[in-house]
């Protein structure tokens, strides 16, 4: 009876598992679409109403309406943070089905870098839900719009899914020789550009540019 109570629980962790990390079936896909389009929105949203001179715009009219009329502020950031946290909850749960995991503390699971994305994403969404409930947004103005950028990390949650990271990364590596190349040539024509410019604009009595220093910035900015 233990066995086949061992066996019952090792699908169920299965079936949570494929539905977290590998979705396949058309709920399951469905889930995490809606998950990532919801999390998106929120994360506009709460851009958005960082600052209340959006509501002098027309573009952004109806975003505030949303926003402060109908006070979705605190509901969806809770909404998320209990998602988060239910999810969270039952990775570390299922971590055990993984072989590198299963004779260890699932805290090793926890040092994984999608797992310490979902750490920084909770750690920082409890103080932002307790300012926004305790109304303190206009007394830590900046420790507000602190905390809600540190929330573009949602996105990449389901970067998990598909591994564009690691497919960046392999690219970096397989062309590092060509990459350095183009780097060293691209600082080398940004310190000629910077001299020329140097040399050009020192004598005007108009110009900003009076160092060399002045001269790397205002090209740096140029080129980006």
């Amino acid at each position: 009876m233990a066995i086949l109570s061992d066996v019952k629980i090792f699908r169920f962790k299965l079936k949570i598992l494929n539905f977290l990390d590998h979705p396949k079936n058309g709920y399951q896909v469905s889930y995490h679409a809606v998950m990532f389009a919801f999390t998106f929105i929120v994360f506009i949203l709460s851009l958005l109403d960082i600052e209340s001179k959006f509501s002098r715009g027309k573009i952004f009219f109806i975003t505030y309406i949303i926003l402060v009329k109908l006070k979705l502020t605190k509901k969806k950031e809770m909404v998320l943070l209990t998602l988060y946290s239910i999810e969270f909850c039952l990775r570390v749960w299922v971590c055990t089905i993984y072989g590198k995991y299963f004779w260890r503390h699932p805290s090793k699971y926890l040092f994984t870098p999608y797992m310490i994305i979902d750490i920084i994403i909770l750690v920082t969404a409890v103080p932002l839900i307790i300012i926004l409930f305790l109304s303190f947004g206009t007394n830590y103005k900046w420790y507000v719009l602190a905390l809600k950028f540190t929330q573009f990390l949602r996105i990449f949650r389901f970067e998990r899914y598909y591994g564009s990271v690691s497919s960046i990364l392999k690219v970096l590596k397989i062309y590092r020789l060509e990459l350095f190349t183009g780097y060293c040539c691209a600082i080398l024509l940004m310190i000629l550009t910077s001299f020329a410019v140097y040399l050009i604009e020192k004598n005007s009595p108009l110009s900003e540019i009076h160092t060399f220093a002045d001269s790397m910035y205002f090209t740096t900015i140029s080129f980006m």
